[in-house]
């Protein structure tokens, strides 16, 4: 049972991985090297943030029924982040 839990290290592009499904005994099988890991699809896009609403908005959006803003207030309750406890 030894011989059929060979692993043989493919070393084509990901010298690191260990692929047994490139032994000769799974001739059937082949892993192949995966692509490069491009780079974002537009550098130039940036991500513009919410503003952050005032506790005084958050009360007003509750009241209103704003399930959106629940859910951020939600959020920013269970957050263990120091900058959302100030809120």
């Amino acid at each position: 049972m030894a011989d059929k839990t060979k692993i043989v290290q493919h070393t084509e592009g990901c010298p690191s991985m260990e692929h047994p499904e490139n032994d000769e005994q799974f001739s059937g099988l082949q892993v192949n090297s995966g692509v490069e890991q491009l780079p974002s699809v537009n550098p130039y896009l940036k991500r513009k943030r919410k503003p952050q609403l005032t506790p005084a908005e958050y009360v007003e959006g509750i009241r209103k029924g704003n399930r959106a803003v629940l859910g951020q207030a939600v959020t920013l309750v269970e957050s263990r982040n120091a900058e959302h406890q100030i809120i």
